[in-house]
């Protein structure tokens, strides 16, 4: 499972409760779900990046761009899958979800 899914579950299982229990197949859900965020995030990529800089160095070019698709992960996440959550969660704290080369992300 790719550390984004789990995020997405982690979330929805968290403050989503309710609906995650009435979701006929939740693997397909979180699959499509996920592939709509993946999607987001690379059309946003290219966007935020925008074109590349004369003269911009390699290490210079990656960084913005490693900016640029985190900044797009984070606005695809807020706009797909954390949608606003359900009443008597709000104060719920989610399971750890291991990313990698994260320790842990609370």
């Amino acid at each position: 499972m790719s550390s984004l899914r789990q995020q997405i579950e982690t979330y929805w299982r968290t403050y989503r409760p309710a609906a995650t229990a009435q979701l006929d197949d939740p693997d397909r859900f979180f699959q499509q779900m996920t592939a709509q965020v993946k999607k987001q995030v690379r059309d946003l990529t290219d966007e935020l990046a925008g074109p590349d800089p004369e003269n911009e160095d390699f290490t210079a070019k990656v960084g913005r761009l490693q900016e640029a698709q985190k900044a797009a992960t984070e606005k695809a996440l807020h706009d797909v899958a954390f949608l606003p959550k359900e009443p008597g969660t709000e104060d719920k704290e989610p399971e750890q979800v291991r990313v990698p080369g994260v320790a842990y992300v609370d």
